[in-house]
């Protein structure tokens, strides 16, 4: 080692700090060189340019947030949307005097609207501040829930085009609530309107072609989410937070945050609201304990339609799990199960829609469909649960779902008006 000749010391890099590094990611300007010119470019020029511009956020409603707007507007629709898309043919029909007249024709004078609402409009990054006269009072937008139930779901029934209309107008209804950051007990009550809306929407027109059932899903949780936000901010003892704790914890049935927040709710006053805290509290508990026949019985005795539908979207994965139960418990070499009784353990419509129930799961059906054979590795999870036919085995929602009239439908969203 003495003839080698010692290597030159080479340093070491100081390390960049992250939060430096960030900082320089994230200056306020661009400094390219001292120079003025680089390439030929004026930097004084470009700098400018390459500063910070101010970012418009979006809210999870999608309207985006401002401060000190108060609605003016005491109408369904400001005037002055009215008179564009009167003038550009953009009026839905149910807007006009006569349902049955065409908004656009192509000769002659365009249809006047009689009952125009405000249309949903995307935010975009160009989009103008709107005045204090295009947002509707809380009164107003009351009166938009109330002739949306009243003269149109009322008067034409709950159709894939009925829905598309109220579907849009009530989201521009909540857009303008998040946008003036309205609170209170009427702000409350006007979304759990439209909750109701949409959760019955999604009942009715469940297996209807061009039903878009992912949008209607996402604006239920959003509608939940800012729900959710409002009635912790205001009194606890409100009725809408306590119905809105109940819905939350059927709605997320399973999950630990909404199961506890529904043990803590004191019952509210009156025989009627301790009652469904009582009964979704026994709910989450057979739910949580598996015990699915109990589980069953509690959907067939819910205290209001409202209930009954948003345990609806459980409904497949609960029958999967009750099947695998009974299949465990059952499973001998002749076990024989009457199909009888399990679709009315189950909540299905009769002994035909159990048999195909069955089959979904790989069990084994006789040939007269009257009898189940629970046969050890039979049973098979498949990866789309059996969505079934529609049917509860309760009582509140069969009008509806047997195709009850209009005025039916109004009714049951009667509750949501003030």
């Amino acid at each position: 080692h003495k003839g080698l000749e010692r290597l030159p010391t080479i340093p070491r890099p100081t390390p960049t700090r992250p939060h430096a590094l960030t900082h320089s990611l994230t200056r306020p300007s661009l400094h390219v060189s001292r120079s003025k010119t680089v390439y030929g470019v004026d930097c004084e020029a470009v700098q400018p340019l390459c500063q910070r511009t101010p970012v418009r956020r979006v809210t999870m409603a999608g309207c985006m947030e401002h401060h000190g707007i108060v609605g003016s507007c005491e109408a369904m629709c400001p005037a002055q949307e009215v008179a564009f898309r009167q003038a550009n043919g953009l009026l839905h029909r149910f807007e006009l005097a006569d349902p049955l007249t065409n908004p656009r024709p192509k000769h002659g004078p365009l249809p006047v609207a009689r009952h125009p609402v405000t249309e949903y409009k995307r935010p975009t990054a160009d989009q103008p501040t709107p005045t204090a006269a295009a947002l509707r009072t809380i009164e107003a937008l009351h009166a938009t829930l109330s002739h949306l139930i009243t003269n149109v779901l009322g008067v034409h029934g709950l159709t894939l085009e009925t829905f598309q209309f109220c579907f849009d107008r009530l989201r521009a209804v909540r857009k303008d609530v998040v946008y003036q950051e309205l609170a209170g007990p009427r702000v409350r009550t006007l979304l759990l309107g439209c909750f109701r809306f949409s959760v019955l929407a999604g009942v009715v027109l469940a297996r209807h072609d061009g039903f878009e059932a992912h949008h209607n899903l996402m604006a239920q949780k959003e509608i939940l989410q800012t729900l959710g936000t409002h009635c912790r901010a205001g009194s606890p003892h409100c009725p809408v937070a306590a119905t809105f704790r109940v819905v939350d914890a059927l709605y997320y049935l399973g999950n630990p945050r909404s199961g506890a927040s529904l043990c803590a709710l004191v019952p509210p006053a009156g025989p009627t609201g301790a009652a469904e805290v009582v009964w979704a509290r026994d709910v989450v508990r057979a739910h949580s304990d598996g015990n699915y026949y109990r589980l069953f019985e509690l959907m067939r005795s819910a205290p209001s339609w409202l209930h009954e539908a948003v345990l609806h979207r459980h409904l497949p994965a609960a029958r999967a799990r009750a099947l695998a139960v009974m299949v465990s418990a059952y499973v001998t070499k002749v076990a024989k199960f009457p199909l009888l009784d399990l679709a009315r353990i189950l909540g299905v419509a009769d002994t035909r829609a159990a048999a195909t129930l069955c089959k979904h799961h790989k069990l084994e059906v006789d040939d007269a469909g009257t009898t189940v054979f629970f046969r050890k590795g039979g049973f098979q999870l498949p990866d789309v649960p059996w969505d079934g036919d529609g049917s509860f085995g309760g009582v509140a929602l069969s009008s509806v779902l047997l195709g009850g009239a209009p005025a039916d439908l109004a009714q049951l969203l009667s509750d949501s008006l003030p």
